[in-house]
């Protein structure tokens, strides 16, 4: 579909005012062209991509018009909050529920505009973390080709690295989180300032608690990440399950938690060394552990490798 129609809504109707009514004035011509693509490409899936305006209304305007949503989020490029993925992901999902949304998430910088600088790795990792914690089933990477308005990764390698860290920690987990869902209604007790979303997967084969530090706060110059106290984290399980495996994701394959403690339908995980945040999973088969540590032994390492390999060939070439 057209790109951000929400964001051509107030930027070609500038003579409507007060500007609010502006929204939705072109889901006429979205709603037309979603529906010709479907009678005449049926096997196509459409999407939309929404975040132009940023305004929550964005995505209960346009969001189920399309097979997809994606929403567009770049955040530190453009110079906004760190934390504005995970808080706008959840109002997509609202908004976009039973169907599925993506996340594109912005790896450029601004040449003369906002902050002037890339997102650093942790910024990368917690805004992806961010996303999955909300329930987006793909993750997208926006950049652009060097310019004068944008520089793109291709000026700077550590993005890239950084982009490729962040997949090897959730390509541990993607065939999990393409079959999960957030589960809602649980009473979860974190520290002040920690955020926690849990997902399931449809078939019970495991748990996914995703904990976010609330406090990160970037500006021009970087990210402020506060330091949070180890603590204890009890974690609700599914009805007639129980924890045959507990890890935690990192860039360098599953990290298996040997120290949790079983108390009737809940497990209590000592959360240590906690900074922008982390990804726990509880496999409720036996097999589960065994397969993400294949996944990662025979796929993911090997590819990161070879990727690395490349990477640093072009590093010495420039």
């Amino acid at each position: 579909m057209p790109d951000e129609p929400d964001g051509r809504d107030f930027i070609h109707n500038k003579h409507i005012n007060p500007a609010w009514k502006r929204l939705g004035l072109d889901s006429h011509t979205i709603n037309l062209l979603t529906e010709s693509q479907r009678e005449n490409e049926q096997s196509t899936l459409n999407i939309n991509v929404v975040n132009g305006c940023f305004k929550p209304a964005e995505y209960f305007t346009y969001g189920r018009m399309a097979d997809i949503l994606a929403m567009d989020q770049y955040a530190v490029s453009a110079g906004r909050k760190v934390t504005e993925v995970y808080d706008t992901g959840k109002v997509v999902r609202y908004a976009t529920e039973p169907y599925t949304f993506w996340t594109l998430l912005g790896c450029y910088r601004y040449v003369d505009r906002f902050w002037k600088r890339f997102p650093n790795p942790q910024e990368m990792r917690y805004m992806a973390l961010g996303a999955v914690a909300t329930g987006t089933q793909t993750l997208g990477y926006w950049m652009y080709l060097n310019g004068t308005v944008h520089q793109g990764p291709a000026t700077a390698p550590e993005v890239w690295y950084s982009m490729g860290q962040v997949n090897s920690e959730i390509k541990l987990i993607a065939h999990l989180l393409q079959k999960s869902y957030p589960v809602d209604k649980l009473a979860l007790k974190t520290p002040a300032g920690v955020a926690a979303e849990v997902l399931r997967t449809l078939d019970d084969e495991a748990t996914i608690l995703v904990l976010l530090n609330k406090g990160c706060v970037s500006d021009e110059k970087g990210v402020n990440i506060p330091a949070v106290k180890d603590f204890n984290f009890d974690l609700p399980l599914p009805p007639d399950t129980k924890a045959e495996k507990v890890f935690k994701l990192s860039a360098n394959g599953p990290i298996e938690v040997k120290d949790f403690r079983t108390s009737g339908k809940k497990i209590t995980l000592t959360v240590k060394n906690f900074a922008e945040g982390d990804i726990y999973v509880v496999a409720h088969d036996k097999a589960a552990f065994t397969r993400i540590s294949k996944l990662y032994r025979d796929e993911i390492r090997p590819a990161n490798k070879k990727a690395l390999e490349f990477l640093n060939s072009r590093i010495k070439k420039k």
